[in-house]
């Protein structure tokens, strides 16, 4: 049987943050439901089964064998004739990227079945391959201790995260998914909490949200007070526990509102699927909206 191979955290290649990373995997893992094919995971930057139990999924667990070729940061038009490639009669196909897939190579009726098949392709991520464990498990049945959650997600961008610590490469200048009028970005998060006062708040950022707010007078929020670690730029990646912790805190939420320009909030709302908000940044204007799965899922 052919596998794929998903692969991250080489230097030279395109790896992203987690969410990207997820949503390589999950492209591979659509790719072997089409094709009745293995999926294995090679992850190289640093040691996942920290984290995660995967071992049936670890791809330097076993011998590959066979012919293997190699798809590196291709564009999308080059995923949707993939089957006519030789490459992919291969036996081993190493895939390297953060692309849907799935939105191509499978056929679906209507928008409710793309939905659908999008949400359970997910939940099947951290039901069956990344499965957290049991340390992380009790982290996270402990920091939620029975509450339901409202989730809020907030991606500043990397000029503002390059401030607070050294990254690996360069920032891209001009990407502010939140603007940069700061009073602005209080004012919504603030609103946001205000709203929501009923419920436990969870919040997190890829910077020190307390140079925003002050975290320590708002006692419905839950906020995990650790510096921001970004899986492909962060120089320190000895925090890398506050990374997941944070996403399956998301995961966890019944309502979210998310960064619209991130996969780290994308993909958590892809797995609730329900009660979603967007915050798009509209000319240094904060804009909520609803969300769809299908917006969500179509990462292009």
């Amino acid at each position: 049987m052919r596998n794929i191979i998903y692969e991250c955290g080489l230097p030279n290649t395109l790896s992203g943050g987690f969410g990207d990373r997820l949503m390589g995997i999950a492209s591979c893992l659509s790719l072997c439901d089409k094709t009745n094919s293995n999926l294995l995971i090679k992850w190289d930057d640093f040691k996942l089964n920290e984290f995660f139990d995967y071992e049936k999924y670890d791809y330097y667990k076993y011998n590959i064998h066979g012919k293997t070729e190699k798809i590196v940061n291709h564009s999308v038009n080059k995923l949707k004739d993939i089957f006519s490639k030789k490459s992919f009669h291969c036996d081993n196909l190493i895939i390297n990227t953060n692309q849907n897939i799935w939105q191509f190579i499978h056929e679906f009726d209507n928008i409710q079945k793309y939905e659908d098949y999008s949400h359970h392709l997910f939940k099947r991520i951290f039901e069956q391959i990344l499965k957290p464990n049991k340390s992380i498990q009790y982290k996270i049945d402990n920091i939620i201790n029975n509450n339901e959650l409202i989730g809020i997600q907030l991606r500043f961008g990397d000029v503002f995260m390059n401030q607070e610590s050294k990254q690996m490469n360069s920032p891209q200048r001009d990407h502010f998914p939140l603007g940069i009028n700061i009073e602005n970005i209080k004012n919504m998060i603030l609103g946001i909490i205000s709203r929501e006062s009923e419920k436990k708040i969870f919040i997190t950022s890829d910077i020190n949200l307390n140079k925003i707010i002050d975290i320590k007078k708002l006692n419905n929020l839950i906020y995990l007070d650790e510096p921001p670690v970004h899986i492909e730029r962060s120089t320190n990646k000895n925090n890398m526990e506050k990374c997941f912790l944070d996403f399956i805190l998301l995961c966890k939420c019944n309502k979210l509102y998310i960064t619209y320009q991130s996969n780290f909030g994308r993909i958590p709302a892809i797995i609730v699927n329900k009660n979603l908000f967007g915050i798009h940044n509209v000319e240094n204007n904060l804009i909520i909206k609803d969300l769809t799965i299908k917006e969500l899922a179509c990462k292009k």
